[in-house]
C-alpha cells in the first residue's frame, strides 16, 4: 500500500513509464493530478503456494481513512477505482484479484483529529489496516 500526495503519485507514474521504457513528460500528467489530493494505491502481493493451497489476497471493495484517537471520524474517498489483476501458473491455471486507487481531499485529510490514523482496506474477507503515524503525517500532509 502506498500513501502519497500529488508529487508522489506523479513520481509513481513516471517510474512506471521508465520501467516500460516509455517517455513521461509534463504533458503526460493527467489533469486530475493538478488538484491537491491524497492518493492511496493498494496492490496485492503475488499469490503464495505451499504445494497444496494457493493463498490470494481478498478483493478490495473500499478504502477509507479512519482516525485512531476518534474512531467515529472516517473519511470517504472522493474517487475510488479498482483494476483486475491476474496471475497464471505453469499449468495454465489463473488466479484473480484486484488493485485499487482511492483519492482523498487533502483538506479533509488535514482536518482529521491530531494523531495517528489508519488506512483501512475493506475486503471481502474483512479489513486490513495500515497506520499512518504522526511523524509520517506531518511530513506528508502539513
Amino acid at each position: 500500500m502506498t500513501v502519497s500526495t500529488n508529487a508522489g503519485r506523479i513520481a509513481f507514474l513516471a517510474a512506471q513509464a521508465k520501467r516500460l521504457y516509455k517517455p513521461f513528460t509534463r504533458a503526460d500528467v493527467p489533469p486530475s493530478l493538478l488538484v491537491s489530493a491524497v492518493f492511496v494505491h493498494a496492490d496485492p502481493d503475488k499469490p503464495e503456494t505451499n504445494g497444496k493451497e494457493i493463498s490470494v489476497a481478498s478483493p478490495i471493495e473500499r478504502i477509507v481513512l479512519k482516525s485512531k484517537p476518534k474512531p467515529d471520524v472516517v473519511i470517504q474517498p472522493s474517487s475510488f477505482e479498482t483494476e483486475a489483476v491476474e496471475w497464471a501458473n505453469l499449468l495454465g491455471g489463473k488466479v484473480q484479484g484486484n488493485r485499487a486507487l482511492a483519492v482523498f481531499s487533502l483538506d479533509e485529510v488535514r482536518s482529521l483529529p491530531a494523531g495517528d490514523f489508519d488506512v483501512v482496506l475493506v475486503t471481502q474477507a474483512g479489513e486490513r489496516r495500515c497506520k499512518v503515524g504522526t511523524g509520517d503525517r506531518s511530513r506528508l500532509f502539513q
